[in-house]
Formats: C-alpha cells, sequence, structure tokens
C-alpha cells in the first residue's frame, strides 16, 4: 500500500456519528456495522479520492506531534487495508464516477434504525381481517414524487432499512422507482404483500442493479393449508396465487418468510398450516399473529377475532407446534407471544426471578417509535400502523424532529 494511493469512502456506506465520540459505519450491501473511534474517524472523513495516505498522515501528525509520523503512516495504512477487505473502502481504481456524498453526517440518535412505509392504500384483495381497510378508504395516496423526495430525507439519516408495506405493495404504481430510490439512499428494505400478484416477471425485475442484493426478506401472507380456509376470509384464488409465489421465491432461493394471522376459521387448521410451511414447502420458518379487531377485523369481529376460550386453545397448539419445529415457529404478538409470557410469570412466581427479556410489572409495549416509526399512505407519521396517532406529515415535518423533539 504505497503512501501516494488514494481511497474513498464505499458509497454504499452510511456515516452515523456517537453521541460522545466516533461513529458508527453501516454498509447497505453487506448488512455490517463497523465502529469508530475518534482518530478512525478522522481518517474516514479525509477518503475522498483526493487525499493520499501521506497527506492525511501529516495532517494527523499536527494532533499526535509526539507520535513518529511512520507510526501514523503505518495505523492509517492498517486502518484503510482492513475496510478494503471488508468493504468499506474503495481504492482508486474502483472508485465509481459519481459517488454520493452527504457534507455533514447525522448523529446516530437523529433518527429510528428503520421505518414502515405504507407506500400504497390500495389492494386487490378485500380481507375480512385486514386492519388497515379504515385507513384505505379514508386517505390518499401519495404521488412518487413526494415518496422519493421523503426517502431522499431518509437517505441523510441513520436509517438502515426500510419496510414496505400497504394494501398491497405489487400494486403501487413505479415500485421499482422507489426501491431503487431506496437502495441509492444506502438504505435496505423488506417487502409485506399478500403474494398474489408476484410472477416470474417479479422475480425477474428483482435481478435489476442491487434490488435483490439489498432485499432482506419478503413476507407473504398464508392463513391457510387449502382454498376452503385462506380463501375463506381473503378472496377465491387467494389460496393458489399466494402459494405458487411462496413456491417461486422459496426455489429461488429469494429470503422468504410467512405471516400466519391467527383467527376463528384457521384455528383448527394450524397443524396443517405447519406441515405445509415447514414440512412440504420448507421455509427456515414462520410468525404468527392473532386477527385484531381494527378495521374490517372490527367489522367482522364476531365471526373473525380469537374468543377467550379459542385464545387459550390456539396458545396450546401453537405452543406444541413451535416445540415439534425446535422453534421454527415464533412470534412477537399474538397467542404464541402471549404463551411464552405466561410460562415466563409462572416461573417468576415460583422462583421470584423476574425475565430479563421484558420488564414484569409494569404497563409495557413493542417500543413503538423507540425503535421505529411509521407512515401512512398519505404521509402522516405515526407510532405504528396499529396506534393512528399523528406526530406530523412527510414534506411538513421532519423526521429528525418528530422522533427528537415531539412531545409524545
Amino acid at each position: 500500500m504505497a503512501q501516494r494511493d488514494f481511497y474513498q469512502r464505499n458509497p454504499a456506506v452510511k456515516t452515523a456519528l456517537l453521541p460522545e465520540e466516533g461513529a458508527v459505519l453501516y454498509h447497505a450491501d453487506t448488512n455490517q456495522k463497523k465502529l469508530l473511534n475518534d482518530t478512525a474517524l478522522f481518517i474516514w472523513k479525509r477518503l475522498n479520492g483526493q487525499t493520499s495516505i501521506n497527506n492525511i498522515a501529516i495532517e494527523l501528525s499536527n494532533h499526535y506531534d509526539s507520535v513518529p509520523i511512520n507510526e501514523i503512516v503505518n495505523d492509517i495504512s492498517n486502518f484503510i487495508e482492513n475496510a478494503l477487505k471488508d468493504g468499506y473502502v474503495l481504492s482508486q481504481r474502483d472508485i465509481p464516477s459519481k459517488a454520493k456524498e452527504w457534507e455533514e453526517y447525522p448523529y446516530i440518535n437523529d433518527s429510528p434504525e428503520s421505518m414502515d412505509l405504507a407506500i400504497t392504500g390500495k389492494c386487490n384483495l378485500k380481507c375480512k381481517h385486514c386492519f388497515y381497510a379504515d385507513e384505505m378508504v379514508a386517505r390518499d395516496d401519495l404521488n412518487t414524487e413526494e415518496w422519493l423526495s421523503f426517502i431522499e430525507e431518509l437517505g441523510r439519516l441513520p436509517v438502515k432499512t426500510i419496510t414496505l408495506t400497504g394494501g398491497e405493495v405489487f400494486t403501487r404504481s413505479h415500485l421499482w422507482e422507489l426501491v431503487d430510490a431506496i437502495i441509492d439512499n444506502k438504505m435496505r428494505y423488506h417487502i409485506l404483500t399478500n403474494g398474489t400478484l408476484i410472477t416470474e416477471k417479479t422475480l425477474e425485475a428483482f435481478s435489476s442493479g442491487k434490488r435483490r442484493q439489498r432485499l432482506n426478506s419478503i413476507q407473504v401472507s398464508i392463513d391457510g393449508s387449502c382454498p376452503e380456509v385462506h380463501d375463506r376470509f381473503r378472496c377465491p384464488g387467494a389460496f393458489e396465487r399466494a402459494l405458487k409465489a411462496l413456491r417461486l421465491l422459496k426455489e429461488a432461493g429469494f429470503p422468504v418468510t410467512v405471516r400466519v394471522t391467527v383467527n376463528r376459521y384457521n384455528l383448527d387448521d394450524l397443524e396443517n398450516i405447519a406441515r405445509l410451511l415447514l414440512e412440504e414447502i420448507g421455509i427456515d420458518s414462520f410468525t404468527t399473529n392473532d386477527a385484531m379487531p381494527m378495521g374490517s377485523g372490527r367489522q367482522n369481529r364476531q365471526s373473525i377475532a380469537l374468543t377467550l376460550p379459542q385464545q387459550r386453545k390456539a396458545m396450546e397448539v401453537l405452543v406444541r407446534i413451535s416445540r415439534r419445529y425446535d422453534g421454527r415457529v415464533m412470534a412477537m404478538a399474538g397467542p404464541l407471544a402471549k404463551a411464552k409470557m405466561y410460562v415466563e410469570m409462572e416461573q417468576a412466581r415460583a422462583t421470584g426471578k423476574s425475565s430479563t427479556s421484558w420488564r414484569m410489572g409494569y404497563l409495557s409495549a413493542c417500543g413503538g417509535m423507540f425503535n421505529k416509526l411509521d407512515v401512512l399512505h398519505d404521509g402522516s407519521v405515526v407510532p405504528c400502523h396499529m396506534l393512528r396517532v399523528v406526530l406530523g406529515k412527510i414534506g411538513m415535518d421532519s423526521i429528525r424532529e418528530i422522533y427528537k423533539s415531539h412531545p409524545i
């Protein structure tokens, strides 16, 4: 590594300053982080493709006048060598002609690390348990330019991951333009979908640029092991199309996941659903939740939502299934999550030792806006798609100000 060589920060890497000193690098292509102390940050800022190792060493020696210049050069070279190996830095010959740079780095606490964006309120299905149904008819979609401007704002913040949801994501016009904007702004993404619009042509679209490389996961909703169950509260033909999409994604090696929403229609089908997903199709795991009394789920509550005895049955069945499949059935909410919390509470009562995974004896929640924010399809910023307390509006209120200063 010659002292007169030039190196540049990889434009796929985000930089976020830490409150006290140093920074965190986030490599959007590899989904890896790297911590920098103040000296490493000093070097990092000067890797602009125009400043040589020798010139960086001379500038740095002004701050460490007791350290020999050759030691400083060696330290800089070692830092760059490791950064090159991990892909954070590009050598001169690898530098793209147009590398996107920001003049100022944000602080790590300027925004959450993840955002959920409902990019459309349109959907090709009318599911009886859709918690978002009321919002879909009450709000209008933002136009593409408004979304692109907002994604660029997120690119200037330490947001790492975007979850695209709806409505149905694949009904959104200019979807791939939005995906490419996420990629251009140094972020990764997830997609939540009912799966019915995914075809071979969709998979081909993922092959363009870094669309597949930056895809963390694509979640398909499967709520039955057969059309008679799944389609009963979605629509005729939905099961076969969703299952075809799931098989296509799995066979093509996509990072596909599944969400099963437990309700009265599929409570007695959970064993068959697990067998279909984990044995026949062979996905790694799936998550569960239960139908919420919101949107269509509120209107159809008497036929969709689980009764208390059914909740208990769902807990018992899902615990049994999860054990049988070595934890490949998971949940952050709903019957399975409740069952696990109940076991922890009973253990705490028996041993006097509280769980370390959550704060017992207090009213708590999922974390909401402390670790992420959501945006509805009309641009309303909310703590969560299920907690629609409007905190601001994109294009009018900055995410940084909402996240750091909103009284809620």
